[in-house]
C-alpha cells in the first residue's frame, strides 16, 4: 500500500511525444529549448515528482506545468515556440 503522504511521481503518459522529445533533445543546442526538452524527458520517465523536475531545472512548478500543457496541446513545436512573455516589447 502506498503512503498517502508521499508526493506522486509525475508521468507524461504520451509515448509518441516522449519519443519526439528524446530525438529533439539529442540535437538541441539552444539552452532554453534544452531545458524544456529535458523537463519533458524527465516527466516521460515517470521517476520524478513535478516538484523534483522543477527544482532540478531551476524553474517553478507552474512553469513546468505550462510546458506540459504546451507540449500536449501543440506537440513539439508548441513546446519549443518562443513567444515573448510580457513586459516591454523587445527592440
Amino acid at each position: 500500500m502506498a503512503e498517502s503522504g508521499m508526493p506522486k511521481r509525475f508521468h507524461l503518459n504520451e509515448p509518441e511525444l516522449a519519443q519526439a522529445v528524446a530525438v529533439a533533445l539529442s540535437g538541441c543546442k539552444n539552452v532554453r529549448m534544452h531545458q524544456r526538452l529535458l523537463a519533458m524527458r524527465m516527466a516521460a520517465s515517470g521517476q520524478f515528482t513535478s516538484q523534483q523536475i522543477a527544482e532540478q531545472l531551476g524553474v517553478s512548478c507552474r512553469r513546468f506545468f505550462d510546458w506540459v500543457k504546451m507540449l500536449r496541446s501543440g506537440g513539439l513545436p508548441g513546446l519549443l515556440e518562443c513567444a515573448h512573455g510580457g513586459g516591454a516589447t523587445p527592440e
